[in-house]
């Protein structure tokens, strides 16, 4: 092979394994952005999913409060009923 085909050759291969790697460079791109999008859309979830649980248990504890409260209030009360028969 002459020289100058020879050259012409390896020209040639470069060329298609630039046009190569734009393709893959495109593609991963793509995939990123995907990827990224993915991760932002999951935390979303996850932090919906987190403020729920609190509110829930805020909702559980202020229950409690509430019944503890009321417990409270009907023991003096008892208590006061039996302090006025005696």
């Amino acid at each position: 092979m002459a020289s100058t085909d020879a050259k012409k050759l390896y020209t040639e291969a470069a060329a298609a394994v630039l046009r190569g790697q734009d393709c893959v460079m495109k593609v991963s791109t793509g995939i990123k952005e995907s990827c990224e999008d993915i991760y932002a859309d999951a935390k979303r979830i996850n932090e919906k999913r987190a403020e729920a649980a609190e509110n829930s248990l805020i909702e559980d504890f202020e229950e409690v409060s509430d019944f503890s409260m009321q417990r409270k209030f009907n023991q003096q009360k008892l208590n006061q009923r039996k302090l006025n028969q005696k």
